[in-house]
């Protein structure tokens, strides 16, 4: 995966924040999953921003840890969502 390529939502997909957390429903395979506190505001960047770099340069700034490991969650997490068909990566 690379930071230049830019997150998708699928129209198969809705979601709904709930609080500080936030639901995600594939409606296709009728996988949910469940996003914490930081997921939430991961995938609010990543529908604004769309692009991984832009969204870690702006999540970066808004948390106390470093570049590397926020990259290195950033990515597990993204990469977990493809795999349940909850978003899409393609390049820019």
């Amino acid at each position: 995966m690379k930071l230049n390529e830019t997150v998708k939502i699928p129209k198969h997909v809705v979601f709904q924040k709930v609080g500080h957390e936030t639901v995600l429903l594939n409606m296709e395979s009728g996988v949910y999953y469940g996003l914490n506190s930081t997921g939430t505001r991961l995938w609010e960047v990543l529908r604004d921003k769309k692009n991984l770099r832009a969204a870690l340069d702006e999540l970066v700034t808004e948390y106390d840890v470093q570049p590397q490991d926020l990259q290195r969650d950033v990515l597990r997490l993204i990469r977990e969502l493809e795999a349940k068909g909850l978003i899409e990566v393609v390049e820019s």
